[in-house]
């Protein structure tokens, strides 16, 4: 078996992708925001910039900063041209899978794509959060149990993860 191309990335555009990210762990989305833009105009061509956009306007209208109806059509493009770059970034499929459950309720494909985000970053504790948001959302609360409890075990210090587990445990009556 030949081995696979290295692919060159832009260590600029990497290092606004790592802010980026950090931001977003921080719940600081406006730094995100900036962040993201910034790795994709150094790297037009860099997908996980592209997915951590669209992520990061998933939380801004989460929580409020900005309208769902600008930010989601945005936050789909940017997911979808992640996976267009790179059809192996998981976190693509995770974020494009969370979109079609929160925004679009497309069951059938938000599932095939959270699935899919799972199996290409199996230790991704967020593809295992959302997944159990999708579970949820479709009333298999024990399914999303499980999930929740993969997630925790991957992040357990992540105060997201930990309240949503509660949330679940909540939707199982448990």
């Amino acid at each position: 078996i030949p081995p696979s191309p290295r692919i060159v990335v832009n260590p600029d555009a990497h290092d606004a992708y790592l802010r980026g990210r950090y931001f977003l762990n921080k719940q600081d989305l406006s730094h995100s925001l900036e962040s993201f833009q910034q790795a994709i105009a150094l790297d037009p061509t860099y997908a996980p910039a592209y997915a951590g956009y669209s992520s990061a306007l998933d939380a801004a209208a989460a929580f409020g900063i900005g309208k769902p109806e600008q930010l989601m059509p945005q936050a789909l493009a940017a997911a979808q041209r992640a996976i267009q770059l790179d059809p192996q970034n998981g976190e693509a499929y995770t974020e494009l899978g969370s979109l079609q459950t929160i925004y679009e309720w497309n069951w059938t494909e938000a599932e095939q794509n959270l699935i899919h985000g799972i199996a290409l970053n199996p230790n991704d504790s967020i593809a295992e959060f959302k997944y159990a948001v999708y579970l949820d959302a479709v009333g298999r609360p024990q399914d999303a149990r499980t999930h929740m409890r993969r997630a925790l075990e991957l992040d357990p210090l992540s105060f997201l993860i930990n309240r949503r587990m509660g949330a679940t445990l909540y939707l199982a009556r448990q």
